[in-house]
């Protein structure tokens, strides 16, 4: 490769959002979205997509992507190369993936749909951060708070609500220092960082929290 081509080659990024519910009418009942239909709805996420993720970008969609039609109509309509974490709503899912993991530099992430399913892959001596969606508005149906930036258990929330209906860079995320931050409820707001010498708790062992029916154990789990 030249000097000329180095120098104005665009360099690709990493994009995540998760649980955009494509034709889902309750969506904008329980959650609430602020969309006066679930046409709007979509034509909305569908531009938000669009108009950040470009051709050659990766990007990450993390459980529940649709409600009507089959999930290659919307993929179809979105650009860059998307790849999948199927979602408790997926169906026709059998080619998304259950977890992925993602490294930059320092940095290491799971990706899930639900972070306190343990019939996810997360290793009980894990330590690094855990990208997530399936918490609508930063909360589950007991009220616990999943915020975007959660610095105390090491989790992201990358569900639509909390970063603007718009997939959200990795460099960018890392870019906000992101071992100092203790809290950041939406991607709008200013991050709460740790204080000097304060003491963090420990990670829960494991990271997922057990259910209250045991599930079978995945493959992974069986072989170790």
């Amino acid at each position: 490769m030249g000097v000329l081509d180095k120098l104005f080659r665009i360099k690709k990024k990493t994009f995540l959002i998760s649980d955009l519910h494509f034709g889902h009418e309750l969506t904008l009942l329980f959650v609430p979205r602020p969309f006066e239909s679930t046409h709007d709805m979509n034509v909305a996420l569908i531009k938000n997509w669009n108009d950040t993720v470009k051709s050659g970008d990766v990007i990450w969609h993390l459980g529940d992507l649709n409600w009507t039609q089959h999930p290659k109509f919307w993929i179809h309509k979105l650009h860059g190369k998307a790849l999948f974490i199927r979602g408790n709503h997926d169906t026709h899912s059998r080619w998304m993936k259950p977890y992925a993991i993602l490294r930059r530099g320092e940095h290491s992430f799971i990706l899930v749909h639900d972070p306190d399913d343990d019939n996810y892959i997360i290793p009980s001596n894990y330590s690094g951060w855990i990208i997530h969606g399936h918490h609508h508005g930063g909360r589950d149906k007991d009220g616990n708070l999943y915020p975007f930036i959660d610095g105390i258990n090491k989790r992201i929330n990358v569900v639509a609500e909390l970063v603007n209906y718009r997939p959200v860079d990795l460099d960018w995320i890392i870019s906000l220092d992101l071992d100092t931050i203790k809290w950041m409820s939406t991607i709008n707001d200013v991050p709460q960082r740790w204080a000097a010498g304060e003491e963090r708790p420990q990670l829960p062992v494991p990271r997922a929290k057990p259910k209250s029916r045991p599930r079978a154990r995945s493959k992974w789990q069986k072989k170790r």
